[in-house]
């Protein structure tokens, strides 16, 4: 594969075997196009959610709510953000966010027994206190660098992604919130506390980014 949205597809000879260059190629269950618009790996992943999604309806009134969240956790959200910290970013197209944030939500209803009636999406959050895909994209980064963090590695690497990625001595008007810095800058004390378990932690983070992230 090519990366670059304009470029060409190339035919490559291996030792008289061709190879071709594709548009796009499924990797470790994650469908990748050459401009790493993500956009068929967003399409696959709602023809597979919608499917669940119907078939949970069927039987959501012989659930409780609490078997409701399981089967939602386990069937629909394991799916939906499966190598999120890779695809999900804010410089994922609207159109893709949209999409997802669509299937976020109508996943949710299904927890509430409500999903035809309206309900904002801000209540549905209270409600079932799941982070919004805009916020879940940063926990899952800052998970990411927190696991390497508190797995022993160099000390210096996470003050090196911090001065490179979210450099605070910018001028005002050329200072901006890069996301990667965004999200690095929530797993600063006390979540780098490595008394706690890992569990523990990403409940603490998910926490602190549902009260305190504003977007």
């Amino acid at each position: 594969m090519l990366f670059g949205r304009d470029s060409p597809n190339v035919l490559l000879n291996v030792k008289g075997v061709p190879v071709e260059s594709k548009d796009s190629m499924k990797a470790l269950g994650v469908q990748i196009d050459k401009g790493l618009t993500w956009q068929s790996h967003i399409s696959s992943l709602k023809k597979r959610i919608m499917k669940v999604i119907g078939g949970v309806r069927m039987i959501r009134n012989k659930l409780t709510p609490k078997q409701a969240t399981s089967v939602v956790t386990a069937q629909i959200f394991s799916v939906l953000y499966y190598a999120c910290c890779v695809w999900l970013t804010p410089v994922l197209s609207k159109k893709c966010l949209n999409t997802i944030e669509g299937l976020h939500f109508k996943s949710l209803r299904l927890i509430l027994g409500n999903y035809r009636q309206r309900v904002s999406r801000d209540l549905i959050t209270i409600k079932t206190r799941r982070l919004p895909p805009k916020k879940w994209s940063k926990f899952s980064l800052a998970s990411l660098f927190l696991n390497n963090y508190n797995w022993k590695q160099p000390a210096t690497l996470l003050e090196q992604f911090t001065k490179n990625f979210y450099e605070k001595r910018r001028k005002p008007k050329q200072r901006t919130r890069n996301w990667i810095g965004s999200a690095i800058e929530g797993i600063k004390s006390p979540w780098n506390n490595q008394t706690l378990s890992k569990d523990s932690v990403r409940v603490l983070m998910k926490k602190t980014y549902y009260v305190n992230e504003s977007d």
